[in-house]
């Protein structure tokens, strides 16, 4: 799973996004999860980004900050790479290409494990 933190006002938020996306996309159906949080906006500006962008993950609004505050973010993105088990086992902070070689690489052999 992919616990990510962003704003639509974040430019390395928007930045990584698309390969956000494309990784779900090629995972999905064999277990990745993604969760998207939302930081500080409202429904609306978090809504019309993840439509008019197509994004298709799950994005959960964080309006009060209660839940980046739990998990002590104190920048965006900041991603969180969670395990079968609910493990935290790595924690991404700025943006990545989330579909690139690499990462690619790691996530097969993170779905791969059980």
């Amino acid at each position: 799973m992919l616990l990510n933190f962003w704003a639509s006002w974040c430019p390395p938020c928007i930045y990584e996004k698309p390969t956000m996306q494309a990784l779900y996309q090629r995972y999905k159906d064999h277990g990745l999860e993604i969760l998207s949080v939302n930081l500080g906006e409202d429904e609306n500006t978090a809504r019309q980004f993840i439509q008019s962008n197509r994004y298709t993950f799950p994005v959960m609004l964080d309006s009060d900050g209660r839940v980046s505050n739990m998990y002590g973010i104190r920048g965006v993105p900041t991603t969180y790479i969670i395990d079968r088990q609910g493990m935290i086992i790595g924690v991404v902070n700025g943006a990545i290409q989330w579909d690139s070689p690499q990462a690619i690489i790691a996530f097969e052999a993170l779905l791969n494990s059980r």
